[in-house]
C-alpha cells in the first residue's frame, strides 16, 4: 500500500518520536490517528507560516506539495498537541478514577501469603502530577521547536508576497523605494 505524503509523515513520527508503539495493530491504529491528525493541523500550519496548502484530488496530497521545512514545523505541532493533551489525561486521572489510564488505581499495593510478596506499582497524586509536569514540559519544548523553524522558515524560506506595487513611489535615480504612511 503506497502512502500519501501526509501518510509518509505520520509514519517518520510514528517510527521515530513513538517507536515503544509495537505490534502491527497498534502501529495500524497509531498510524491511522496521527496522520489524520496531521491533515486536520494543516490550517494550522497555514497560519503560522502565511501559506495556503489545502488538498486536492483524490490521493490525499496536500496542494502545493510539502517542503522539508513544513513538513518538520508539522510534526511539531502533532508532536506539541499529543503531550498536551497526554498531560490533560494524567491530570484527568486525579480526579476521575474511572478513566482508562496506564496510571489508573488500583484496589490493592501489596500481597504477601506466607514468603511471597507481590508489589503492584501504585501511582498517587504525586507521581501524577510530576507526570503531567513532564508531559508539559515536553509540550512546551515542542512548541519552543515550532517557534524557532517558523522563525527560521518566515526569515529565509519564504518569498515576498509583493516587491514593487502600484502604491509605491521611486526616489528619482536611486532605484530606492518606498511606502508612503497614509
Amino acid at each position: 500500500m503506497a502512502l500519501n505524503q501526509i501518510g509518509t509523515l505520520a509514519s517518520g513520527v510514528l517510527e521515530y518520536d513513538f517507536d515503544f508503539i509495537t505490534g502491527a495493530a497498534e502501529k495500524s491504529g497509531e498510524l491511522t490517528a496521527i496522520s489524520g491528525t496531521l491533515s486536520g493541523d494543516l490550517g494550522q500550519l497555514n497560519i503560522l507560516i502565511n501559506q495556503s496548502f489545502g488538498y486536492t484530488g483524490a490521493d490525499g496530497n496536500p496542494s502545493p506539495r510539502l517542503q522539508e521545512e513544513e513538513e518538520q514545523i508539522l510534526s511539531q505541532i502533532y508532536i506539541k498537541d499529543y503531550y498536551f493533551k497526554e498531560a490533560r489525561r494524567v491530570l484527568r486521572g486525579l480526579y476521575d478514577t474511572s478513566s482508562a489510564s496506564a496510571m489508573s488505581t488500583t484496589e490493592w499495593t501489596e500481597l504477601r501469603e506466607g514468603d511471597t510478596t507481590i508489589r503492584r506499582n501504585v501511582f498517587g497524586a504525586r507521581e501524577r502530577s510530576t507526570a503531567a509536569r513532564a508531559y508539559r514540559d515536553l509540550a512546551e519544548e515542542a512548541d519552543k521547536k515550532i517557534t524557532e523553524l517558523v522563525y527560521a522558515y518566515n526569515m529565509y524560506g519564504a518569498q515576498p508576497r509583493q516587491v514593487v506595487g502600484a502604491d509605491t513611489y521611486s526616489i528619482t535615480g536611486s532605484g530606492s523605494y518606498f511606502y508612503p504612511y497614509y
